[in-house]
């Protein structure tokens, strides 16, 4: 792997220094310039490149520009990890370091953390999907059930603000939450309780009003790591990059016919669509709005940008297209010219009416996986989704520095998510950003579901994510979700486990 970050840093280097060349106009300097900020954005994507050496290099061709007279905004976009520190306003971006919290605290390692999984069987009322307790706090995913009255009809914060916790021992919990979702009078998110429990309680209770809402079992042992191989990934680092952003242009697409009572897809759908697919591939072509010149402003979907958000042809905001980031990923030596990852890409790209993204005029079949995302949301109807929670509670072996819990899954209207507790990931600061992992599950029938992060809460020492399913589990159905198959890939290691789901 040192190998290929020198070879990596070294194609970069030169690209910076042909940057340099004397140019006709200052545009021409300031558009090479920023091939390079995109090519250090790609190279950092796909690990191949480090925070640091990317910052030092395109400082010093922004030093070298400025002495030239030639002004250029050369800031990386890619930012891989951030801590907050205390005070208003601090921020310190680059690698959390292991064993540190982010306020510079000693904390225990992955494997100190507790997680207990939930008791299976409670159909009814608040469901658990799995406590996890770390240094300095709990951290429980679950589903909480209100009164039929206390639905989305009236607002969700002073029910929140009733809510206490305390345990058997006595301990009193400040008690927060994670954003999460409705579905009639339930919530499903993650709730967060400081400080840690005392080793002698056994037992935790949210209430409303003296009303037990949730109780939690502590127990003095978690659950080990499951036994799942860690392996090296096949794929090279340019085709793991390619296919995060095939798996980004999937999830983007399932979110206009995400409610399962909606027919298939529209022309509205469609555009939208199509906006999401070159944002999510950075591609910089856009359709002059009707009536004038000009990007169109594609609306915006799950895990994208705000609304409102333009295809800019402006060099200062260009990203790379699929053709100049296949040739970057070439040009570092982490993608072989005979890979078909890109052409696989492009067929995608074909299969979903996308114009400009065949590359080199070739065609290729699409993975299974992906045909079977495309095949389930091309459908005219999609039949109804039996709502349930169900528990996991399973610790991931490391990978690629990073750990996971699997807390558990929710199956509503709005589909599934699957809620993931880690540590050591790269930091997500923005909607849309590339989580650096991919994420499969497969079902009992040898369904394939994409895993998407539509939503995170960083703490000091773990990240709350939730994982959207593409498509959906279907708890309803017998022999499809009792036991999830879970596919976790990252730059450089990937790893298979078979996880027990107890609805």
């Amino acid at each position: 792997m040192a190998a290929v970050s020198e070879r990596a840093e070294t194609y970069l280097r030169l690209l910076a220094e042909a940057a340099l060349r004397p140019a006709r106009e200052p545009a021409e300097a300031a558009g090479r310039a920023d091939r390079v900020r995109r090519a250090a954005d790609v190279l950092v994507d796909a690990g191949v490149l480090d925070d640091a050496a990317a910052t030092e290099i395109l400082s010093m061709l922004h030093t070298a520009l400025r002495v030239r007279g030639v002004q250029a905004t050369l800031v990386s976009g890619r930012i891989r990890r951030v801590a907050v520190l205390p005070g208003p306003g601090r921020a310190v971006f680059g690698h959390l370091p292991a064993g540190k919290s982010a306020a510079g605290r000693d904390v225990p390692a992955d494997d100190a953390w507790r997680v207990v999984p939930a008791e299976p069987g409670r159909a009814r009322g608040s469901r658990l999907m799995a406590l996890i307790v770390t240094a300095d706090r709990v951290i429980a995913p679950a589903t909480l059930r209100f009164s039929a009255s206390a639905g989305l009809d009236e607002l969700a914060a002073p029910l929140f603000a009733d809510l206490t916790a305390t345990d058997d021992a006595g301990t009193s919990y400040m008690i927060s939450f994670t954003d999460g979702t409705w579905a009639g009078s339930s919530w499903t998110g993650t709730i967060l309780l400081r400080p840690p429990p005392p080793a002698g309680a056994s037992e935790l209770s949210i209430t409303r009003r003296d009303v037990p809402i949730l109780t939690l079992r502590l127990v003095p042992a978690g659950s080990p790591p499951v036994d799942a191989p860690v392996r090296p990934v096949d794929d090279s680092p340019g085709e793991r990059l390619l296919h995060r952003r095939a798996e980004a242009l999937l999830g983007s697409l399932a979110g206009p016919s995400a409610d399962p009572s909606a027919g298939p897809l529209t022309e509205e759908d469609r555009e939208r669509a199509t906006g999401e697919v070159l944002r999510s591939l950075g591609l910089n072509t856009a359709t002059p709005a009707a009536g004038g010149a000009g990007p169109v402003a594609y609306p915006a979907g799950p895990g994208t940008g705000p609304a409102g958000a333009v295809l800019s042809r402006a060099v200062s905001h260009r990203k790379p297209d699929l053709a100049e980031l296949v040739a970057t990923l070439e040009g570092a030596g982490v993608l072989s010219p005979l890979s078909e990852v890109p052409a696989e890409v492009a067929a995608l790209g074909q299969a979903l009416g996308v114009p400009g993204l065949p590359v080199h005029g070739c065609e290729a079949r699409l993975p299974a996986r992906w045909a079977g995302v495309l095949a389930y949301y091309g459908r005219r109807h999609q039949p109804p989704l039996a709502p349930g929670t169900g528990s996991i509670g399973a610790v991931l072996p490391e990978i690629d520095g990073a750990r996971f819990v699997v807390a558990g899954a929710r199956t509503g209207p709005q589909g599934t998510v699957l809620h993931v507790v880690g540590r050591g990931t790269p930091a997500m600061i923005r909607p849309g950003q590339d989580p650096g992992f991919s994420w499969w599950a497969r079902d009992e029938a040898g369904g394939w579901h994409l895993g998407v992060v539509q939503g995170w809460h960083l703490g000091t020492d773990a990240a709350a994510l939730r994982l959207t399913l593409l498509p959906p589990l279907r708890p309803g159905s017998p022999g499809t979700a009792s036991t999830l198959t879970v596919e976790v890939t990252g730059s450089a290691q990937q790893l298979t486990a078979d996880l027990a789901v107890h609805w």
